[in-house]
């Protein structure tokens, strides 16, 4: 299931107002908070109601989603569920995280002189399998998937992607040709006019 979240956080430009907009890892964040609410939801209603289901949570690879990791494991304590490291757990929980990718589409200028934007998305996907300890069934298997997108202006790139988390950054594309080229003319041609037009009306 796909679920396609919007306003985590602060947002970006919209319609000329500009607030800070969310960095990329906490924008994941929320996304990860979003997937863990519906997966525990799902974890308890398999693993029985009683309180004394103890959990073993494993996260796989562990990088780069140790962040989901504590998310998961906050709403899994939120719920009474008993963490359990020792392997002695009634249930083992396994995380993996197929999809975690920043992308960057359509660099443009908002209006003639305004701001240089682009549009950002986000895409979270995890898998679960939650196993029965004691008969190595499994006895959930799930995949949930978490989009986010916005507009932010291109000035913020740097302050919304981490240089020491890799997963936060994504590449730009190319600027298109009319930000490059044709831009700069149109304004040089309105200046050159302009400046026509007063010493026109002067003599």
């Amino acid at each position: 299931m796909v679920i396609v979240l919007a306003g985590i956080a602060g947002t970006a430009c919209h319609s000329g107002t500009q607030t800070d907009p969310a960095t990329n890892l906490q924008v994941f964040r929320g996304l990860a908070a979003s997937a863990a609410a519906e997966l525990t939801g799902d974890v308890v209603t398999k693993s029985g109601r009683s309180d004394s289901s103890t959990l073993a949570l494993t996260l796989v690879p562990r990088e780069p989603g140790w962040f989901l990791e504590d998310t998961v494991a906050r709403q899994l304590s939120s719920l009474g569920r008993v963490l359990d490291g020792g392997g002695s757990a009634t249930y083992s929980i396994e995380l993996g995280i197929p999809d975690l990718r920043v992308a960057y589409a359509d660099i443009r200028t908002e209006g003639l002189f305004g701001p240089r934007i682009v549009d950002r998305h986000l895409t979270l996907s995890l898998e679960a399998k939650v196993i029965r300890q004691d008969s190595g069934s499994i006895v959930l298997a799930k995949r949930i998937d978490r989009e986010y997108g916005d507009t932010i202006m291109l000035s913020d790139l740097s302050r919304v992607e981490s240089s020491s988390l890799s997963f936060t950054r994504g590449l730009l594309p190319p600027e298109g040709w009319f930000s490059t080229f044709a831009e700069p003319l149109i304004v040089v041609g309105a200046i050159a006019v302009a400046v026509l037009l007063l010493f026109t009306v002067r003599s």
